[in-house]
């Protein structure tokens, strides 16, 4: 099975931690960290405002939509061979976007990113989890877990400052020395990983889900912009569907399937997979949403948009620890049980002052929130990946990202959608000198900051609170829906998870 957990030296996982939670933290903060750099990428490559989303949405697709297959490879060439051409492939996709003049090189560096990232990320996972003795695996899996969901939230307020001071294309930049250290550090470290050995992928498999996934994805992505009923939106959602199906089909065929989908019968795996959708649905759809409303409901710059955030980001940084400790002693059920139900109720409350425009109240929201999203992640992340042998862990890995990086993109979609319906339901800009300005009044309705600004001292203060109003309105009711669907997570969670730690449970069903 290679090497176990306990034949590591101190030096060696402490090598292995940084590198690897390095990496992570890349992955995640780069989900946000552009969102409050778009309006000058926007200005700068002359972008519309619908090319301008796909800065965000290539990555977030690709990531959604390949994961799986990325954890995949990793078990067929190893951790860390997968590792290494997946941070290097990130670092140089990094130079290209910060290098980019043009929308197109921009978007198709982005793409790059999310493939290298795919192959880093499950191999990550696996490798520090192969490391980690059973005993404190919550605690080890807590710093890789809890440092980049601290840098996930950390995204709006870095990406602020480094815009405000230094240009969007620094964003990008600060990605290669924190790259070239992470490959350093994992070879310097000499750590190993077994390979599934007589295995392979079956190709038409692989191509069904590579075409089907992002077909679904994209379709709910822009269904906010094409509308529901649009001939593209169900051509790519019924599509997607179908070769999800066919590629479901294929793999209960197939001599060597692409991904082993058995590892759902175990339902504490589904369980992870579910829990890990829900939680980066509400957190990477609020993200992108709080940075437009702060710079626009608000009045906040970039800089300020990014700190607002702040009452979110900090609890995170002083709880992961204590949810880690909390999984080595009362295992999965007891945290994800309170997470889920605290980070429920933080997003209704900052959906409340969202609806308000209140700060006051969304900050308290945001308190409640990064105090709990820790319990849910990292244990449903730990508990999942303990409960496959070390020959299939990063694919494990990939199917729980898959899951989690699925949220993230439904999130946007849905995020997006929800704010659409609710912007434009019942608004009336008759009679508020909106007339002659809708398409402008419309794009600030969308969270567009340049269109918000060439209206400031254009139309009259009638006109910027019903813009106010329906930004509002759909920054509000998303967060309250987002809420509960998070606090639905209390059901799988209360039906299958154990309350005492895989490890100690059983060492029949890991292969360690």
């Amino acid at each position: 099975m290679g090497i176990q957990p306990n034949t590591t030296t101190s030096a060696q996982r402490l090598l292995v931690i940084l590198a690897m939670t390095g990496s992570l933290s890349l992955i995640m903060m780069d989900i946000t960290i552009v969102a409050i750099a778009l309006p000058e990428i926007g200005r700068d490559l002359a972008l519309s405002s619908e090319t301008l989303h796909w800065v965000i949405n290539a990555y977030i697709v690709v990531m959604a939509s390949m994961v799986a297959l990325g954890g995949r490879v990793g078990d067929l060439i190893g951790k860390r061979t997968a590792f290494i051409a997946g941070i290097t492939g990130f670092a140089l996709s990094s130079l290209v976007c910060g290098l980019a003049e043009s929308g197109a090189v921009l978007i198709g560096a982005r793409i790059v990113q999310g493939i290298s990232a795919v192959l880093m990320q499950p191999a990550s996972s696996a490798i520090v989890l192969s490391i980690a003795p059973p005993e404190s695996r919550g605690k080890v899996m807590a710093v890789y877990v809890g440092i980049p969901l601290l840098f996930l939230t950390m995204g709006p307020v870095l990406g602020g400052i480094i815009t405000e001071y230094a240009g969007w294309r620094w964003n990008f930049f600060l990605n290669l020395p924190v790259a070239i250290l992470a490959i350093v550090l994992t070879v310097f470290s000499r750590v190993q990983s077994p390979r599934a050995t007589g295995e392979s992928i079956d190709p038409l498999a692989t191509l069904l889900l590579l075409v089907s996934f992002p077909m679904l994805v994209i379709g709910l992505q822009q269904s906010a912009v094409w509308g529901y009923d649009d001939q593209r939106t169900l051509s790519l959602v019924l599509g997607g569907l179908g070769g999800l199906v066919l590629f479901m089909w294929r793999q209960k065929r197939a001599k060597n399937p692409t991904l082993h989908l058995e590892l759902f019968k175990d339902r504490v795996f589904l369980c992870s997979c579910i829990l890990l959708f829900l939680s980066q649905f509400a957190l990477t759809g609020s993200l992108v949403q709080l940075a437009m409303y702060a710079q626009i409901v608000l009045g906040y710059d970039s800089v300020r948009a990014g700190l607002s955030i702040l009452p979110l980001m900090l609890p995170i940084l002083f709880m992961v620890h204590y949810a880690g400790r909390t999984y080595d002693r009362k295992g999965v059920k007891i945290p994800v049980v309170i997470g889920s139900i605290g980070s429920g109720a933080g997003l209704v409350t900052m959906g409340i002052g969202a609806l308000q425009q209140s700060y006051p109240i969304m900050a308290g929201g945001m308190v409640v929130l990064g105090l709990s999203s820790a319990f849910v992640t990292m244990p449903a992340n730990t508990e999942g990946m303990a409960r496959v042998g070390q020959e299939r862990r990063a694919q494990a890995s990939g199917l729980l990202q898959t899951f989690r990086q699925s949220g993230a993109a439904f999130g946007v979609a849905i995020f997006t959608a929800i704010g659409v319906w609710a912007r434009t339901s019942n608004l009336n800009l008759e009679g508020q000198e909106c007339e002659s300005h809708t398409e402008l009044v419309d794009m600030a309705m969308q969270g567009d900051v340049d269109s918000y600004s060439a209206l400031v001292g254009t139309v009259s203060q009638a006109c910027l609170e019903l813009v106010y109003a329906a930004l509002s309105m759909g920054t509000g009711i998303p967060l309250c829906i987002a809420g509960i669907a998070v606090g639905l997570g209390v059901l799988p969670a209360l039906k299958w998870c154990p309350t005492i730690p895989f490890s100690r449970a059983s060492s029949s069903v890991a292969k360690d």
